[in-house]
């Protein structure tokens, strides 16, 4: 496992690079592209969509918590930007950042799209806490069950 945290002030896209510039090194090691999962919260879930979106272009398995909603879609797809893969939404319903990335789900090169809704009162802070509710789904999505 790579885990990568970045630092608050981080350019997105220079980040979105460097993950994946570790994907590219997972690969060349002989990982199977389906055995990789990019996971990200908030801004790390914007990055993550930018490195699937512009720089990784596979069919890997992405799970993004609490960042879409419909400035986030119209941003995505106005400049033409497409997600590839298998996508894992989830987001919390009383969150006023992170909505839903239904509008994800309309691009041609995803294969798998699933979205789930918490509903725990926390607003944006459900990322703060770990919890079976998130944790749970990601595992099985990382383990390509896509159900």
């Amino acid at each position: 496992m790579i885990n990568t945290i970045r630092p608050k002030e981080a350019d997105p896209d220079t980040f979105a690079y460097k993950i994946s510039k570790q994907v590219d090194s997972l690969l060349v090691e002989g990982f199977k592209i389906e055995n990789i999962t990019l996971l990200g919260a908030s801004k790390g879930a914007y990055i993550t969509l930018l490195a699937n979106a512009n720089y990784i272009k596979k069919n890997l398995n992405t799970v993004v918590l609490g960042i879409c909603g419909e400035d986030f879609i119209r941003y995505f797809t106005s400049n033409n930007l497409f997600v590839y893969g298998n996508v894992l939404s989830i987001y919390e319903s009383s969150d006023d950042l992170g909505k839903t990335c239904e509008g994800l789900n309309k691009g041609p090169f995803i294969q798998n799209f699933k979205e789930i809704t918490l509903n725990t009162g926390l607003k944006h802070g459900f990322l703060f806490k770990s919890s079976s509710t998130w944790i749970q789904p990601s595992l099985k999505w990382a383990k390509n069950d896509f159900e």
